[in-house]
């Protein structure tokens, strides 16, 4: 599963300039055609805000929980320690990792 934020956030990323030297803008639209098609959109609960200290973390983490999916939230933030606890309370493994 994965939203449409997320698949936003992808389109914008691969026609950064070191996507596109790499690949065409027509490649990258396939690409990108291809995931619409392959994956589940879901959208986002709206319940989760300020878990994370970024926004855009916390609407990854709003698309995890409304696709019921097993995660761990890996964040470089520097309060990363309360979207890693969220993320290790629904995760079969739970790891600490320096920030």
């Amino acid at each position: 599963s994965i939203s449409e934020h997320i698949l936003d956030g992808a389109s914008r990323a691969l026609k950064k300039p070191n996507w596109q030297n790499r690949f065409d803008i027509d490649q990258i639209e396939h690409r990108l055609s291809r995931i619409r098609f392959l994956v589940k959109l879901t959208d986002p609960v709206d319940d989760i805000h300020g878990v994370a200290e970024d926004d855009e973390d916390d609407l990854v983490l709003a698309t995890a929980v409304a696709a019921n999916a097993d995660f761990f939230l890996m964040t470089g933030d520097k309060y990363g320690s309360a979207s890693a606890s969220y993320g290790a309370s629904r995760s079969s493994r739970r790891e600490r990792f320096p920030t």
